[in-house]
């Protein structure tokens, strides 16, 4: 017996642990996102403050150090700065923030209402 196409593409039962894509779903033991937590876990489990003092100075000893090339103080400049304050947000994303504001805008003119 053959399985039309329609057959093959319908989701797989819960019971396997499978989502819809074939992929093993949130809380399946073999879940990429489980792993991933328990590495993340294991990981921060296992940092002590001295090592973040020690990840700090390597940073700081390739801004300070004389020879570091372009590239390398750029990197160590980068890396400090992201883990202080955090990535920045990218500027295609507050220009679409604002073209959805101003969306936004014209339409609560259009019905009458006030913008905030």
């Amino acid at each position: 017996m053959t399985m039309s196409i329609a057959q093959n593409l319908e989701p797989t039962s819960p019971a396997d642990g499978r989502d819809a894509g074939g992929r093993f779903a949130g809380g399946h033991r073999l879940s990429i996102g489980n792993r991933g937590n328990a590495y993340r876990r294991k990981l921060l489990e296992s940092i002590q403050p001295e090592d973040i003092d020690l990840a700090l100075s390597a940073l700081r000893r390739v801004l300070r150090d004389e020879k570091s090339k372009g590239n390398d103080l750029i990197n160590a400049a980068r890396e400090l700065l992201d883990r202080a304050t955090g990535k920045p947000a990218s500027a295609d994303l507050a220009d679409r923030v604002e073209a959805i504001e101003s969306s936004l805008e014209r339409i609560l003119q259009q019905l009458g209402g006030e913008p905030a």
